[in-house]
């Protein structure tokens, strides 16, 4: 359909100007909207949107070049044709600068309309035919974007990222700019020990956490939507409809890529490395008011575990944030860690290791490893080429929890994956360390609020 606005105080004029333009040989239906002077062309421009307008310059109220300017200011103005009577070279200079694709001279030919209103049919169908390029184009790059944003989620919701599935996402998104990753896993913990109400509890937690995540989690951090994009899984490894998913696995993993522009085409080491910085600020400083949100909704006790890694780095963000969460308790609910790279893993220098934030994490790292045997801090202390006290001081500034409390969360949460896959209470006890069986149902109550034998076999078996 091309639409066109014909004006003209003068109705004889328009009458003849629309016999003219009716007789033009189109691909297209025409439609004709008449106007009998500029204040009504305005208003019948709002409603209708002509793709070409026959003005004249000389109407009552507002004259064809008022017309003109303001069509000129449209985000989409239509080609402008002007017809008048008068000769003068100011007029036409002027309907020039406001876009006017052809100046007419009245009484024009059938000949000279048709030219005109050809020129102005080819220049919209070619916009048109792009924009319609440009709109399929869209659409497929928004559906390709969708089905790598479903592919992320699903990985996301068993702690893995696919990096060729993710950098293409990105580079659909922000394909000059530098970006980070900043993964948050949030898990509501049990409150007390009667089981009935984990299974509803668990639905709704994932329901509504995914929710408020995707609604309020930039707001609250500060950004602008412009700014990141936020991935979000609620996907348990364990079937909602058991009690056991609600105590194993009610956990939601987000991961916000939050991206910085940068004028090269691809971004430096030194930017990517002050995006991260920048990053764990922002999650240290801001990740509370979407805490606060999230009890206000009423979602239970919670747990978030929190950390920021560059692109090359977001599996390790992930593992990290996971890890965070276990380590989660009512005293520190929200806990944050930075990922362990490969420099700073177990066997950095110890210069290196005295830094701040790293020798917590090589200790986690070390626990990871070694939390089956029997240790205590001398034994990891020794290890990581430190003394007990100054562990013990990184541990608790650092995560907020001693080295027996940081020890016993770990150890329960790989017991809870024990006692998932099948294992007794007793079994699962002694495999992560625990040589008293009984002092590990006392542990596992403290931290799930449930009986080990609630998510095994028997414990006698």
């Amino acid at each position: 359909m091309i639409r066109v606005l014909v004006a003209d105080d003068e109705a004889l004029e328009r009458c003849a100007l629309i016999k003219i333009l009716g007789s033009a040989t189109l691909r297209e239906p025409l439609q004709i909207i008449e106007a009998e002077n500029g204040i009504e062309a305005l208003e019948m421009a709002k409603r209708a949107k002509p793709d070409i307008a026959f003005l004249d310059i000389r109407m009552p109220g507002l004259d064809g070049l008022e017309v003109a300017r303001a069509f000129s200011a449209l985000s989409d103005p239509p080609e402008i044709v002007m017809i008048t009577a008068y000769d003068h070279f100011t007029y036409a200079r002027t309907a020039l600068r406001f876009g006017v694709r052809e100046y007419l001279l009245k009484p024009a030919s059938a000949l000279d309309v048709l030219g005109a209103f050809q020129k102005c049919v080819r220049v919209v169908t070619d916009r048109q035919e792009e924009s319609e390029r440009q709109r399929t184009a869209r659409n497929i790059t928004e559906d390709l974007k969708n089905t790598l944003k479903d592919s992320i989620e699903a990985e996301l919701g068993m702690g893995n990222i696919d990096f060729a599935r993710l950098r293409h996402y990105m580079s659909l998104e922000n394909p000059r700019g530098a970006w980070i990753g900043i993964a948050l896993a949030a898990s509501m913990r049990a409150a007390s020990r009667d089981e009935a109400p984990y299974p509803i509890a668990a639905h709704a937690f994932h329901r509504a956490f995914s929710a408020l995540a995707r609604r309020y989690l930039i707001e609250d951090l500060g950004l602008s939507p412009a700014q990141c994009r936020i991935f979000v899984s609620t996907k348990s490894s364990v079937s909602e409809s058991s009690v056991q998913s609600a105590i194993l696995e009610p956990v939601a993993l987000v991961l916000l890529l939050v991206f910085a522009e940068s004028e090269a085409n691809r971004s430096s080491d030194a930017q990517v490395q002050d995006l991260c910085l920048w990053g764990e600020r922002l999650a240290r400083a801001k990740v509370d008011a979407f805490y606060a949100r999230c009890v206000d909704a009423h979602l239970g006790a919670l747990g978030f575990g929190l950390s920021v890694g560059a692109s090359d780095h977001l599996s390790l963000a992930i593992v990290s944030a996971r890890t965070a969460l276990n380590l989660t308790s009512s005293r520190a609910p929200v806990l944050f860690l930075r990922p362990i790279t490969p420099d700073s893993a177990l066997g950095t220098r110890a210069t290196d290791a005295l830094s701040a934030g790293v020798l917590s994490h090589r200790a986690l790292s070390w626990l990871h490893e070694n939390f089956m045997r029997s240790i205590g801090i001398e034994t990891a202390a020794q290890a990581l080429g430190v003394s007990p006290s100054h562990l013990s001081r990184m541990l608790k500034k650092e995560i907020g929890l001693s080295f027996r409390e940081t020890l016993a969360r770990i150890r329960v949460a790989r017991a809870k994956s024990l006692l998932a896959s099948g294992l007794s209470a007793k079994e699962a006890s002694l495999l992560v360390g625990f040589s008293d069986q009984s002092y590990f149902t006392k542990v596992f109550m403290k931290i799930e609020g449930v009986l080990p034998s609630a998510l095994g076999s028997d414990t006698e078996r």
